[in-house]
């Protein structure tokens, strides 16, 4: 399944889900049960999810503080609230939030970057989005690979 990955204020790419190994889908699942907050494994990340009428925010944290938080849309008729969502949060860490880019396509990831963190991290960081991602929609859809 394609999905578009977007990080406000970065850019804007087209990641495939399909791409992802079976490994690591099994690795992920935890994240099959919707609204959890679990220690990723091997990293030194913790994700909490949030999972409510169809849409999905998650933070990564590290050190016990949030760095980056991710709106997930799973079907085109959710994409207006899930920007209202993204918006609110930028209007409350922002004085003059620049306008988001609006998705291209019905099913996105969203990051904002809520503090810095060292390059190795954010990459290993941007990876593990898409992972989360498409382990929260195999669970809402109830299915595994």
């Amino acid at each position: 399944m394609k999905i578009e990955h977007i990080t406000y204020k970065g850019n804007s790419i087209v990641r495939d889900t399909n791409e992802v190994l079976p490994s690591t889908i099994t690795h992920f699942k935890a994240f099959q049960e919707g609204s959890v907050t679990e220690k990723i494994e091997r990293t030194n990340f913790t994700c909490k999810v949030t999972v409510a009428d169809n849409i999905a925010i998650f933070d990564l944290i590290q050190n016990d503080i949030p760095f980056c938080t991710s709106f997930c849309c799973f079907k085109g008729e959710d994409k207006e609230v899930v920007m209202l969502y993204l918006k609110d949060l930028l209007s409350g860490i922002e004085k003059k939030p620049v306008l988001p880019i609006h998705p291209k396509l019905d099913k996105f990831i969203y990051t904002v970057i809520i503090r810095p963190i060292n390059p190795a991290d954010a990459m290993t960081a941007g990876e593990i989005e898409l992972y989360i991602y498409d382990a929260i929609y195999r669970g809402m859809l109830g299915r595994e690979k």
